[in-house]
């Protein structure tokens, strides 16, 4: 696998969150490759303005960018990447001292969830 830059963007939960809002560029934030990604603002129809940040960037070949979304300076809790989340995206936790997977079974699961989430996208 190529050393690169990932952007796994909103987890699906924030997707719905903003689906019908008014959406519009505010910045961007460049990756360790020197790739630029743009970070949006959303703007509710109740009148909140929720912002993307970048919530994690684990390791796996380059940084994967976990992007959630904030209200102010408080993150929006329905929006945030769980562990269990951001492992089915990487796959088998093998870097950054991740724990290891502790037998076969253990270690299909992780494959089956790592191949779940990207046929989710």
């Amino acid at each position: 696998m190529a050393r690169t830059d990932w952007l796994e963007g909103l987890n699906r939960r924030a997707k719905n969150l903003v689906a019908e809002a008014e959406r519009k560029e505010i910045g961007e934030f460049e990756g360790a490759f020197y790739n630029k990604f743009p970070l949006h603002e959303y703007i509710l129809s109740d009148g909140r303005i929720l912002r993307e940040a970048v919530q994690e960037s684990p390791w796996a070949s380059g940084p994967h960018f976990f992007i959630a979304l904030k209200e102010e300076e408080e993150w929006v809790p329905e929006s945030l990447w769980t562990e269990e989340e951001i492992n089915e995206v990487l796959g088998p936790p093998v870097w950054s001292g991740t724990r290891l997977p502790e037998n076969d079974e253990e270690a299909d699961k992780v494959m089956e969830g790592h191949r779940k989430a990207r046929e989710a996208r």
